[in-house]
């Protein structure tokens, strides 16, 4: 029965533990390519969405997670792994989408500040909760709220592109609207001219 692997899993990730890192490299590498073809399909936002969604579930489960049931928390790792690789291979090509190739080197160095900035002040929010009373559950907890952020940020973005496209139509419309009264006017003139000729 399905209660009866899971059984088995969990023994033998409680028997055999497998690194950490190692664990969430294996899926933070096929995740870049997974991410990659998804975004072919899907798009770079959405696809970026899903790994944010998945970074979630994977703190949630951490969070359920515990020294008698370390499933759920092995489950997190590959949820976190894998999340990590959605975001890594997609951002590139979203941020020369977004910004133009020309200048990709430079906006994917700000970007990689913000992952040295979120290594710094990851722990110390935790040290910060700790200090506060809160245990591991609240700190998974609070990255997930973090994590949640991101959703608000891509709702941001997507009104800002849709009021940016809207402008670049309605602008559009207004050049060839004058284009044509131009090209009308210049019409009737030559018309005019020849019936004085």
């Amino acid at each position: 029965s399905a209660d009866d692997i899971l059984k088995i899993i969990n023994f033998i990730l409680t028997e055999h533990p497998v690194p950490t890192p190692v664990f969430q490299k294996q899926f933070s590498d096929t995740a870049q390519f997974c991410a990659g073809t998804a975004s072919d399909y899907l798009g770079r936002l959405p696809t970026l969405g899903a790994g944010l969604g998945i970074a979630i579930i994977g703190l949630i489960l951490l969070a359920l997670g515990s020294p008698a049931n370390t499933l759920p928390f092995y489950c997190g790792l590959i949820a976190l792994g894998f999340s990590f690789g959605c975001l890594m291979g997609v951002y590139p090509g979203f941020t020369a989408q977004v910004f133009g190739a020309r200048h990709n080197g430079v906006n994917f160095g700000i970007m990689f500040t913000g992952f040295a900035l979120a290594g710094i002040l990851g722990p110390t929010l935790m040290q910060l909760l700790s200090a506060m009373g809160f245990s591991e559950t609240g700190h998974y907890c609070a990255a997930g709220t973090i994590s949640a952020l991101g959703f608000v940020m891509m709702f941001l973005y997507r009104k800002a592109e849709r009021l940016r496209i809207d402008q670049s139509e309605s602008t559009y419309r207004l050049s060839h609207d004058a284009d044509g009264c131009h090209r009308s006017t210049s019409s009737n003139d030559s018309q005019i001219i020849e019936g004085n000729s």
